[in-house]
């Protein structure tokens, strides 16, 4: 999740693209849209799993977390693809950005 002033100004931003009114959504909600595959643990995960195993792809997503819990995406889908492109992009950019972190990795590892 975004915790530093500057991504909460990032999701601040791409979240004002939006012209729906945000949800509202507990940290307990958002547990139950994850996989069971999905687990929130510390930096050290990533790390540990490098050491063990071989990374055959690693991955990062979710620069903007949690602004597609904040948004209707099927209904920007819908309404105004335009917005949503526009959210998308926001995403890629904050993806591309170092001084941003990720929330999410995604790694496919080998013994």
């Amino acid at each position: 999740m975004a915790t530093g002033s500057r991504e909460r100004r990032v999701v601040r931003g791409a979240r004002a693209l939006s012209p729906q009114r945000p949800r509202h959504i507990s940290r307990d909600q958002i547990a139950e849209y994850r996989s069971p595959f999905c687990a929130l643990r510390s930096e050290e995960v990533l790390s540990t799993a490098r050491e063990r195993f071989q990374v055959v792809h690693e991955g990062f997503t979710s620069a903007l977390f949690p602004l597609t819990f904040l948004i209707d995406v099927e209904a920007l889908a819908r309404d105004a693809p335009d917005v949503l492109e526009r959210v998308f992009a926001a995403e890629t950019e904050a993806l591309a950005d170092p001084t941003l972190r990720p929330c999410e990795a995604y790694v496919v590892l080998r013994r």
